[in-house]
């Protein structure tokens, strides 16, 4: 069984300000996930333990990584940013069904061939019944528009078990109902 990780917003941006690799035609971000994030500044005291940026960076409290740690749960990559918070990115990727039907991919950019938008992920159709290390996958398709752009993170059961027994705050955990088309 696998299960899709999400949460709220938490008011913040990291790609509005700074010098960022962009496509020279349409803006769009062309090495997101290997940008170096460690000198944004999160200046508030943030009220979850995860929590996405509007551009799309998942943000975790020190205490959502203690857990993680502490049940040896493993394929998640924490990124440190200031005071007791990390981005979060899974190394492992699991393949979303890209042909399925109401999937849409707009506007695609003749330069980086990057699409402005990606919609269309619910229901989660995955073309794989598991991850291949670890207790985290993130998809190979990104969804949403522009900054935005991110993909969905996946957990396996010991990871689901784990997670909603740990009273996180702001931890939303769906089943994945529709898998392996």
């Amino acid at each position: 069984m696998l299960y899709k990780i999400s949460c709220h917003d938490n008011d913040l941006y990291f790609f509005d300000e700074g010098e960022f690799k962009r496509c020279p035609e349409c803006n769009e971000l062309l090495d997101k996930w290997n940008e170096d994030l460690s000198n944004t500044k999160i200046s508030k005291r943030l009220k979850a333990d995860i929590s996405c940026s509007y551009d799309g960076v998942t943000v975790v409290s020190s205490r959502f990584k203690d857990v993680c740690e502490a049940n040896e749960l493993t394929g998640l990559n924490f990124y440190q940013l200031n005071n007791d918070y990390y981005w979060i990115l899974p190394d492992s990727v699991i393949r979303f069904d890209s042909g399925r039907k109401g999937l849409i991919f707009e506007e695609k950019c003749s330069e980086c061939n990057n699409y402005e938008s990606v919609v269309g992920a619910s229901p989660v159709v995955l073309l794989e019944s598991s991850i291949r290390k670890g207790n985290f996958a993130k998809t190979d398709l990104e969804f949403a528009s522009n900054d935005e752009k991110h993909p969905l993170i996946i957990c396996d059961e010991k990871a689901y078990s784990v997670l909603s027994k740990s009273d996180l705050k702001g931890l939303l955990i769906t089943k994945i109902e529709q898998t392996f088309n």
